[in-house]
């Protein structure tokens, strides 16, 4: 009996350990499917996850926060640095040091911004970063401190703001620009004739620094040399000045006529023009890689050119940003005209306007220079007075118009008879006057009578021959200016009496 109720325990014990471990096996199977279903989740939700980090749309990487190394990097990071691994991207940052700029860009100031973010809290900021190929990018960046795996790490997030920087780089150079213009004006209009070249100088001035060039000219048009000459320029540090006899000849700007008259900048740059081409003479002489050409109008007429010379080919200049500097040719322009009519009416008031030497008024306050100079430095100086010989027998028998073209004719050849130094002048009527510097009496009577020769071998418009006379004296100390003029006109006196045609030195 014993041994039945032993072995029926036994097959019951068997019977409940079967049963429970087959429920065992199917409560294992059921967990390792849903082991399973839930690595697949985590395996997919970490592919969507490592995919979204590849595919943002800004910059992310996670660092270390004690060393700033990078552990990760989406593809946009890699991209942004011109670097294709992290590996590269940690080399380029700690050890050849290439992607950091100057401070305020530094790898010093980056650590110090880390350093931040684990002691305040998250850092948001404006970061110039420098790319492997030397080209830089602006970034918005966004630095937080977060639990990554158990551990603390720092992520940073990054937009690219290059763009809006340089469109704020541009709208801050056009304001400056802009403001350039209003103080150009208003110097040009508050400084009197007198200032006008001051004037000019400094708007050519203001212009070339501001514009970053290497020259700035300023060039009038000169129908004696049938072309463009150089008036006023400005040098940045570095660049040679142009030759005070630079010429550009109207040939070279023929093919840009049309278009600077109708008041358009034109840009000329060297990796456009041929060798053989005039484009590339004008920029070979100027030594330039590029130039800006800014029309200078007057009644629609090319009166001159403002020339900015740049280092660099094809200067990146929008419309927005020529028309100031236009504004400025346009303004300066209008002080350049207002400074030729200044000299043209100052030189009609010291010079005779029928010969076009200077009249009595003019070589009197040159006189008086001359006399101030001579006690100073005690140079010596002369003066020849001269007139021609029965100029009113040349009137009465071949009319004024014959005289005219006489005294005329004569005073040309008095600018080509004397030296460079000397000052001839119109004392009035048929007498003239010459003041010799640098001369003492001996020089100034053989000036005197080679002028005398070359005046009796010339055959006059309508005269023929015609002589004159000539007293020649030298400055003695204490001479006023009237004593002066007076010993020469006695010596020209005397050379009459004695016969005309002849030189009396006294």
């Amino acid at each position: 009996m014993v041994s039945l109720q032993f072995a029926l325990g036994l097959l019951l014990a068997a019977i409940f350990l079967a049963v429970y471990l087959r429920a065992l096996r199917s409560e294992r199977t059921l967990l390792a499917a849903r082991l399973r279903t839930r690595t697949r989740e985590l395996e997919g939700r970490g592919r969507q996850y490592q995919a979204l980090f590849d595919n943002a749309a800004v910059s992310v990487m996670v660092h270390d926060p004690d060393s700033m190394e990078v552990l990760q990097a989406s593809e946009k990071a890699l991209a942004s640095y011109g670097v294709d691994s992290v590996e590269a991207l940690n080399h380029a940052a700690f050890v050849s040091r290439a992607i950091w700029s100057e401070p305020p860009y530094s790898l010093q100031e980056a650590r110090e911004l880390f350093q931040r973010t684990r002691e305040a809290g998250p850092q948001r900021f404006e970061w110039r970063t420098r790319r492997l190929d030397g080209s830089e990018i602006w970034e918005d960046v966004f630095l937080q401190l977060v639990p990554v795996g158990g551990r603390e790490r720092i992520v940073s997030t990054a937009v690219d703001i290059t763009a809006r920087k340089r469109a704020e780089a541009k709208l801050v150079r056009q304001l400056e620009m802009e403001g350039q213009v209003r103080e150009i004006s208003l110097r040009l209009l508050n400084c009197g004739v007198g200032g006008t070249g001051d004037g000019i100088t400094n708007a050519i001035t203001r212009l070339g620094e501001n514009m970053a060039a290497s020259r700035c000219s300023l060039l009038d048009y000169s129908d004696e040399t049938g072309g463009f000459d150089l008036f006023l320029q400005w040098c940045a540090p570095g660049t040679g000045p142009l030759k005070a006899d630079f010429h550009i000849p109207a040939v070279v700007v023929a093919p840009y006529q049309t278009r600077l008259i109708r008041g358009e900048a034109v840009i000329v740059s060297r990796d456009r023009a041929g060798r053989d081409s005039i484009e590339y003479s004008l920029l070979e002489a100027g030594g330039a890689q590029s130039v800006l050409c800014l029309p200078i109008l007057r009644d629609g007429t090319l009166e001159g050119i403002l020339i900015l010379s740049f280092p660099e080919p094809r200067p990146s200049l929008r419309p927005a940003e020529i028309r100031p500097l236009q504004v400025s040719a346009d303004l300066i322009g209008a002080a350049l005209a207002r400074k030729r009519l200044a000299g043209e009416l100052e030189h009609q008031a010291s010079h005779d306007v029928l010969t076009g030497l200077n009249n009595r008024r003019k070589f009197e306050e040159l006189l008086l220079q001359e006399i101030e100079r001579t006690n100073r430095y005690q140079r010596p100086f002369a003066v020849i007075m001269f007139d021609i010989d029965h100029f009113k027998r040349i009137n009465d028998r071949h009319g004024h118009d014959v005289g005219d073209a006489v005294l005329s004719e004569l005073a040309a050849i008095v600018r080509e008879q004397v030296r460079d130094t000397d000052i001839p002048a119109r004392w009035g009527g048929e007498e003239f006057i010459v003041l010799l510097p640098e001369t003492g009496i001996e020089g100034a009577g053989r000036a005197a009578e080679g002028l005398r020769r070359r005046i009796a071998g010339t055959l006059f418009t309508g005269a023929g021959r015609v002589t004159i006379s000539l007293g020649v004296t030298q400055y003695q100390p204490g001479d006023s200016l009237d004593s002066l003029v007076k010993r020469a006109d006695e010596a020209l006196y005397r050379a009459k009496e004695e016969g005309r045609n002849r030189v009396v030195v006294t």
